[in-house]
C-alpha cells in the first residue's frame, strides 16, 4: 500500500495543519499537497498578496527523500477544483512548507497556486 495523501484544493487559513495535526498520528509517511485557487476578486485584503516580494526566491521543501531546492511558480501540476474550474497549479513559497512536515508522520509538505485567471497565472509564470 502507497503513503497516505492529503490533496487540499481551495483550502486556505490553517485548515489543513490543523486537520493534519489531528489525523496523521495513525498514518505513517503521510504527504500533504496543498493547491490553492486565488479570485482576482480576493477581498481578504494586504496579507493575501504578501507573497509577491517573494516570486524570485528559491525556498526549500519536505520531500520523502529529503530537503530540496525548488524555483517559485515551478513544477506545474493539473488541478481540478470543487468549483470545476480546472488549471495547472505552481509551487510557491509558504509557511506551509516548515509547519506541516512538523506534524507527526508527515513527510513532505508542498504549496501550489493558481489564479482563477489563467492569462494571470501565465505571466506570473
Amino acid at each position: 500500500m502507497g503513503s497516505p495523501v492529503i490533496l487540499a484544493s481551495g483550502w486556505m487559513g490553517g485548515t489543513v495543519a490543523l486537520l493534519a495535526s489531528i489525523h496523521t498520528s495513525s498514518l505513517q509517511d503521510v504527504q500533504i499537497h496543498l493547491h490553492a485557487l486565488y479570485s482576482l476578486q480576493d477581498k481578504a485584503g494586504p496579507d493575501s498578496t504578501d507573497y509577491m516580494d517573494r516570486m524570485t526566491i528559491p525556498f526549500t521543501v519536505t520531500t520523502p527523500t529529503g530537503v530540496k531546492e525548488v524555483t517559485p511558480m515551478s513544477d506545474p501540476v493539473p488541478v481540478t477544483f470543487p468549483n470545476g474550474y480546472h488549471t495547472k497549479c505552481y509551487r510557491l513559497d509558504t509557511p506551509d512548507h516548515m509547519t506541516l512536515v512538523k506534524a507527526q508522520n508527515v513527510t513532505s509538505a508542498d504549496f501550489r497556486i493558481a489564479f482563477d485567471n489563467k492569462l494571470s497565472t501565465f505571466a506570473l509564470v
